[in-house]
């Protein structure tokens, strides 16, 4: 039986609904949201209740920074291609894996999704199937997908899994405590899995133990580190995605703080101007590692980090100088802008 993940039943209403797609082409749904935020088992959860709806098959595949040449190599053997009959290049075997899905009723379920150009090669051509797609950032260009961004967990739907996880007996006994532990968990359920695992492998402990031990800062994330979880592998794996000046960028500006900060405020603390700064902002922004929370009184944007992570990069990376390769123009940085409704 497939786990349910906990408030999330509208977004699993929405992905189920793939089953009533009737267009030319293969419904696409794209979730993406900010590490640890349980994009991947809802995305499984959601092929697994499609299962009878794709009598021909599930393919899936953890991309990562993985090639989809290779991937399709897997897909063209799941669909019943002999090996032999497997060409090397990426155009071959996208044009093959096409003809081949052409008439099937086939999901398919990529996680870990890069970008737009790693997807494309791996949809399917058949009207009859589906693709949900777990991504880091939107899929800006991948035409006719249905995003959904996938939030945190309210108080209400954060203590419901920590139950679930931990006992509802247990958690009933510190109901307003409950509460404060998955709020320093940011409501984030890499994190609230990882505190409900601490504290059945401590059944003496009360919640308060934990989550008193969690307010100081500078414990918070070792107090997550269990043997089957340790949240700051998945965080160090998401900054390490971004090119070397956008990490060091990422590093100077986690030293900002808690509070809100503005577009100048970011280009003081990286040595560019406004218009340069705007790039790494927006690139944090569409990877969901730093959060547009609202506009000032000045009408300047407001930005705020994601506090786990932002304890992550500031406590396991050292200030470092700008790579040699910093840019200095706006020009320069690779990636988006802010999006227009960002500013």
């Amino acid at each position: 039986m497939a786990v349910t993940p906990v408030g999330r039943e509208d977004i699993l209403t929405k992905l189920t609904g793939l089953r009533e797609s009737r267009s030319k082409s293969p419904a696409v749904a794209v979730l993406t949201g900010q590490t640890g935020i349980g994009k991947t088992l809802l995305a499984v959860r959601a092929g697994h209740d499609l299962r009878a709806d794709f009598p021909d098959g599930q393919l899936f595949a953890r991309l990562g920074s993985g090639d989809p040449c290779t991937v399709l190599g897997s897909f063209l053997r799941s669909v019943g291609i002999a090996e032999h009959e497997i060409p090397p290049n990426l155009a071959d075997r996208e044009r093959l894996y096409r003809s081949s899905t052409a008439d099937r009723r086939i999901l398919v379920v990529l996680d870990d999704a890069s970008d737009a150009a790693q997807v494309r090669p791996l949809l399917p051509a058949g009207s009859g199937c589906a693709v949900i797609v777990a991504a880091r950032t939107r899929l800006a260009g991948l035409d006719g997908a249905s995003v959904t961004t996938v939030g945190p967990l309210g108080p209400t739907e954060g203590v419901a899994m920590l139950a679930s996880l931990l006992g509802a007996d247990r958690v009933a006994r510190e109901p307003e405590t409950a509460t404060r532990l998955v709020q320093l968990c940011e409501g984030l359920p890499l994190a609230i899995r990882a505190a409900a695992e601490k504290l059945l492998a401590r059944p003496l402990w009360p919640i308060d133990e934990l989550a008193t031990r969690m307010e100081d800062p500078a414990r918070r994330l070792q107090e997550l580190v269990t043997g089957d979880h340790d949240p700051a592998e998945r965080f160090e794996e998401a900054f390490h995605r971004f090119t070397p000046p956008y990490r060091w960028a990422f590093r100077r500006l986690v030293s900002l703080g808690t509070q809100p900060f503005t577009v100048e405020q970011s280009a003081a603390m990286l040595g560019v101007d406004s218009g340069s700064a705007e790039c790494p902002l927006a690139e944090l922004v569409a990877a969901h590692a730093l959060m547009v929370v609202g506009i000032g009184e000045d009408g300047s944007t407001l930005f705020r980090f994601p506090e786990l992570m932002r304890l992550h990069v500031l406590t396991h990376h050292d200030e470092t100088r700008p790579p040699e390769c910093l840019p200095t123009d706006v020009r320069e940085w690779t990636g988006a802008r802010i999006p227009a409704a960002a500013v």
